[in-house]
């Protein structure tokens, strides 16, 4: 009866584990969607976050750090700067992990040059 018990458990926990799995790949799969198709905006917001993490080493910053580094993109890309009151409306909006950023933005047909800074 053992025996059975622990086959039981095994074959119950690699399905839980399967269900898991799945429900995590949807989930990424949902967010490359999302950064994919957000506002040509938002998509520099979010290179700016992660460039800003990889230049610096550092897990948190400040909006004054990203706009600067947003700012300076812009100004080497030949785009315009949006300003900060439109930077604090669209970064209220992101949370998004770098990994997942780099992934979905590092071949942005709309803006090639975000892979330089990925």
């Amino acid at each position: 009866m053992l025996q059975l018990s622990e086959s039981l458990h095994h074959r119950i926990s690699v399905l839980v584990s399967f269900v898991l799995l799945e429900s995590l790949l949807v989930v990424m799969m949902q967010m490359h969607y999302v950064m994919k198709n957000c506002s040509r905006l938002s998509k520099v917001f979010l290179v700016a976050m992660v460039h800003e993490l990889y230049k610096t080493g550092m897990g948190e910053t400040t909006f004054e750090k990203i706009a600067t580094t947003i700012s300076c993109l812009c100004a080497s890309n030949g785009e315009a700067f949006p300003g900060w009151d439109v930077l604090l409306r669209v970064g209220c909006r992101l949370n998004f992990p770098s990994d997942d950023v780099a992934f979905a933005l590092k071949d942005s047909k709309e803006i090639p040059w975000l892979a330089k800074y990925l």
